[in-house]
């Protein structure tokens, strides 16, 4: 598992810089460093349903670990989602503050930007294998878990160069290719593995965990999106007053939402 993600993420960057060139290694670089800082906030969930996992199925209980499975990816999907959201506002304001300078001009800013906002609507798509990891780890399905990440990060790494190189989406493709590879695991790899060990259809499986937090971060995003239509435009010293403004009306519908559905 730690040799497929250092595989996927350390790859890409080599991909990039031999698909375009070296200079282009910085726009790929950026994004999956912010990418690698934020994430671990969410990944205590994880690390939480690991031993409870490992307890149910050393009683041999495995229908009483389906409930805490569907619960925990309900939540950090929708903790993703909220992450995604606030990423999709203030990502591009803050790289540009943060990097802005002669090397890096607004377009190389944009392209960062976007790939953050890429990358993380796909690890908002991917829990179920983000917690599915857990779970089969700890009750002894290793080889499934490990043959599922490395083929998954070769597959998302020839995506990835195909779309870098001969396509126009050049470093974005790269990202693509990541963000694909997050979701092929968490939409198809681990509800097909998942399935047969909670003994439910795939598609059920996936109906049960997503649907609700799916419909939260739909929601949210919409109200957003109304919000930013209904403001009026505010000059460039009050952007960040504007940006607010859009984020709070969508904090609180993602919290109510949370509340009675999750």
């Amino acid at each position: 598992v730690t040799v497929a993600s250092v595989l996927l993420m350390q790859s890409s960057s080599m991909i990039t810089g031999y698909a375009i060139g070296p200079a282009a290694v910085v726009l790929i670089a950026f994004p999956l460093m912010i990418y690698v800082s934020l994430t671990p906030f969410l990944a205590t969930l994880p690390l939480l349903i690991s031993p409870v996992a490992a307890g149910i199925s050393a009683k041999g209980e495995e229908d009483k670990l389906l409930p805490i499975f569907i619960m925990t990816v309900r939540y950090h999907t929708s903790f993703a989602f909220l992450l995604f959201v606030a990423i999709k506002i203030f990502g591009h304001p803050l790289i540009v503050a943060w990097l802005s300078g002669p090397k890096l001009g607004q377009a190389e800013l944009s392209t960062i930007s976007t790939g953050v906002v890429i990358l993380f609507a796909g690890y908002a798509l991917s829990s179920v294998a983000q917690i599915g990891r857990s779970i089969m780890s700890s009750v002894g399905l290793h080889w499934p878990v490990a043959i599922s990440e490395f083929a998954t990060a070769l597959c998302g790494l020839v995506l990835g160069y195909l779309l870098c190189k001969f396509s126009t989406w050049g470093v974005l493709g790269v990202i693509l290719g990541i963000s694909g590879a997050f979701m092929i695991r968490g939409l198809i790899c681990y509800p097909l593995m998942l399935s047969r060990y909670f003994r439910l259809s795939p598609v059920k499986l996936l109906s049960k965990t997503l649907v609700c937090p799916l419909t939260i971060g739909t929601v949210t995003i919409i109200v957003g999106e109304g919000t930013d239509y209904l403001l009026p435009d505010i000059s460039l010293g009050g952007r960040i007053f504007r940006l607010i403004g859009i984020w709070v009306p969508q904090m609180i519908c993602w919290m109510v939402l949370t509340w009675y559905l999750v």
